[in-house]
């Protein structure tokens, strides 16, 4: 009987397991009045306050709490912008941004130069990503793909974007 009553115990806990996290489901962003809350995949809806040449670019803080705009080398990015949004004057059109160190998985980010796999990566010109060390750059991950030259989509390990004074991880 204890065997039966622990075996249904464990399935339990298996299923509800499976359930919690084997869903694969990305947070989407719809074009919602309130965007407050938590955001479980890290995924927040934001307002383009630019228009984004092309997806995957480093977006930081805008002049709205919730507006972005695209990363330049010298600061600290929000994350990276999902989409190709355009701007717009009513403010109304949301965009995703993956939050750095906070979202699900690994990220798409846009390289400037070529970087070999493994190499540490810093904020560019751009919204783009750097293999070059610069003392007021932020880390932002580790290439996990290569990219033969500007331009090329690379996957990244990222992490919460730092000042990396000793250009060493």
């Amino acid at each position: 009987m204890k065997l039966k009553h622990c075996l249904s115990m464990l399935l339990l806990a298996a299923m509800s397991a499976i359930h919690a996290f084997g869903s694969g489901r990305r947070e989407e962003c719809e074009n919602v009045a309130s965007s407050v809350g938590t955001h479980e995949n890290g995924i927040l809806p934001c307002i383009a306050e630019v228009t984004f040449s092309s997806r995957y670019l480093l977006a930081q803080k805008g002049t709205a709490d919730t507006g972005v705009i695209i990363n330049v080398a010298a600061t600290r990015p929000w994350g990276v912008c999902l989409d190709e949004p355009t701007y717009d004057s009513n403010k109304t059109t949301k965009t995703a941004v993956a939050m750095l160190g906070c979202s699900d998985g690994t990220m798409k980010m846009v390289a400037n130069a070529a970087v070999t796999v493994g190499q540490l990566l810093y904020t560019a010109a751009a919204g783009k990503v750097s293999p070059t060390y610069g003392a007021t750059l932020y880390m932002v991950g580790r290439a996990l793909t290569p990219a033969a030259a500007d331009g090329d989509i690379i996957e990244v390990q990222h992490m919460f974007p730092l000042i990396n004074a000793a250009a060493t991880l």
